[in-house]
């Protein structure tokens, strides 16, 4: 039989300032480990607050290149 399944979490406004203020810096792995939560998780709770995190390709390349999507 399976556990149930324990209600989220709700995020602190510690996590809320954090995933705002990098939204669009850094790549959603790095955000969803440093707050440790799943990616899944960040990346509804910004859509569902009007938050983009999407990181242009420029800084991606610049400063997250092993985050990138490159076909090499």
């Amino acid at each position: 039989m399976a556990r149930p399944k324990a209600p989220p979490k709700p995020y602190s406004q510690k996590e809320k300032d954090y995933i705002t203020r990098v939204a669009g810096k850094v790549p959603l792995p790095v955000i969803a480990s440093a707050i440790n939560r799943p990616e899944s998780g960040v990346q509804q709770w910004a859509n569902a607050h009007g938050i983009k995190l999407r990181v242009p390709h420029s800084i991606m390349m610049k400063h997250w290149r092993e985050y990138a999507n490159t076909k090499a």
